[in-house]
């Protein structure tokens, strides 16, 4: 028996890498700025660390894998950037692009891609959307049980199409005592989900 509750509905991250066949195309973008990819404990949700020549708003433009473009917005004036990106599908080429709003304008000053990793080991197929697949804005969080008294349970990220894109690692529930998720948050840093 799974059990699947609807705790919290997240906004989308964004992808800003040259695109795979099917994703966006980057319009004009310079090659002003270099980002560095770099993994997160959550192996579908990767970091983008990029610096800016000047202090500005700089955000990332990034696709899920699948064709959907997302953003992940830090528009603090500042010249050090880092972002992670939470939306990407398991096993999947991301593009994603920097963007910068200066003396300049808004464009776009840097892209690449990455590939994310799977899900956690042992993760019960399932999938969740807070209506109709398709009819959910941005993300919903949500814990996934493996049933009554089932030693392992997960903190799982669905998109809009009630597909799984992120996942904790196995919390051990085999104290016997119930789980119980009020409400979630993603970390800022995409380091974990606070409670």
């Amino acid at each position: 028996m799974l059990l699947l509750l609807v705790a919290a509905c997240v906004p989308a991250p964004v992808d800003s890498t040259p695109p795979a066949s099917g994703e966006p195309a980057p319009g004009d973008c310079s090659a002003e700025v270099v980002a560095t990819l770099t993994a997160t404990a959550v192996a579908t949700a990767p970091r983008v660390s990029w610096t800016t020549p000047t202090a500005s708003p700089s955000w990332i433009r990034f696709t899920n894998g699948d064709g959907r473009t997302r953003e992940s917005r830090v528009d603090d004036a500042q010249t050090e950037h880092e972002v992670v990106l939470v939306g990407v599908l398991p096993d999947a080429v991301f593009s994603y692009q920097i963007m910068v709003d200066d003396e300049a304008g808004e464009r776009c000053v840097g892209a690449g891609q990455g590939t994310t990793g799977p899900l956690p080991a042992g993760l019960p197929e399932s999938t969740g959307t807070a209506g109709e697949a398709g009819s959910a804005e941005g993300l919903t969080v949500a814990p996934v049980n493996g049933g009554t008294n089932a030693a392992n349970h997960w903190i799982v990220v669905f998109d809009e199409e009630g597909r799984m894109v992120g996942a904790t690692e196995p919390i051990d529930a085999s104290n016997g005592l119930p789980m119980q998720v009020m409400t979630v948050q993603i970390a800022a840093d995409g380091l974990g989900i606070l409670f």
